[in-house]
């Protein structure tokens, strides 16, 4: 092997090890380590279970605080073990032992790309489930044609993050497409995938802020993300180039204490 290729690794074990530091940070491990074992002793206690809806809050909040803390450490370790690995490998000239580590850096880096990914979800709701509401609003047959496609791109990118998507309504059009659509979006971060973020195109949703009133995208149709209890129709303005949808708009969905939707 390569001089050149075998430094490279070294270099890249040790970016590895500074980034995985700096999500230590990010992600307040500490803070998060403690809760983990309050938790998990929360967890252990029989009567814990008396209360089945304290019991399933107990188990979302160790499901996510395991993929922060659980994560972090498994990372923290093989990183450890890969770098001696790599100096034991290296002044022995074994190649097989390099390629080897070569091919493990890989993976590790692509776990390290999900979790800097992920700190993008800082909003408390972003774990929760969610519904994508879809509505034509004002243009007729195009608007309906444009809801129908949107409609099928929700659902493929749903599918393309492995979550569950469930039609929950579809309201077809007079004369082609649909004027209105619900879509229950069900796996881990949905809503913080689903939401629209600020981005650069014809097709530009600010952020909601919790309570999640709604948000209102440039385009002929309305993505919005009501309260429970309400379904007041946001107001849209047509794009000012080919609206180019980054992520649906959503609403939270959480699955013990939320009220009956009004979609249900």
């Amino acid at each position: 092997m390569e001089a050149e290729r075998i430094n490279l690794i070294g270099t890249r074990l040790s970016d590895l090890s500074a980034r995985t530091q700096d999500l230590r940070g990010i992600f307040d491990y500490d803070a998060k380590a403690e809760r983990l074992r309050t938790v998990n002793a929360s967890l252990e206690d029989p009567t814990v279970w008396n209360d089945s809806k304290r019991a399933q809050e107990l188990g979302r909040e160790k499901k996510s605080l395991d993929t922060v803390v659980v994560t972090l450490d498994n990372l923290t370790s093989e990183l450890a073990d890969n770098s001696e690995l790599y100096e034991m490998s290296k002044e022995d000239g074994d190649e097989a032992g390099l390629l080897t580590i070569e091919a493990e850096t890989a993976k590790l880096a692509s776990i390290i790309e999900g979790l800097e990914f992920r700190r993008m979800f800082n909003n408390p709701a972003d774990p929760l489930n969610a519904f994508v509401d879809i509505q034509a609003g004002a243009g007729g047959t195009e608007a309906c044609d444009w809801a129908s496609m949107l409609l099928r791109q929700y659902l493929k990118y749903a599918e393309r993050k492995g979550f569950k998507a469930t039609l929950e309504d579809e309201t077809p059009g007079d004369t082609a497409g649909i004027k209105g659509a619900t879509i229950k979006v069900e796996g881990e971060y949905a809503l913080g995938c689903c939401e629209p973020r600020p981005v650069c195109t014809g097709w530009c949703a600010s952020r909601p802020s919790i309570p999640r009133a709604g948000a209102t995208p440039r385009s002929p149709q309305s993505l919005y993300t009501p309260k429970w209890t309400t379904r007041s129709r946001l107001t849209s303005t047509p794009p000012t180039c080919a609206p180019t949808p980054f992520a649906p708009a959503a609403r939270a969905a959480s699955t013990s204490t939320r009220p009956t939707p009004p979609c249900a």
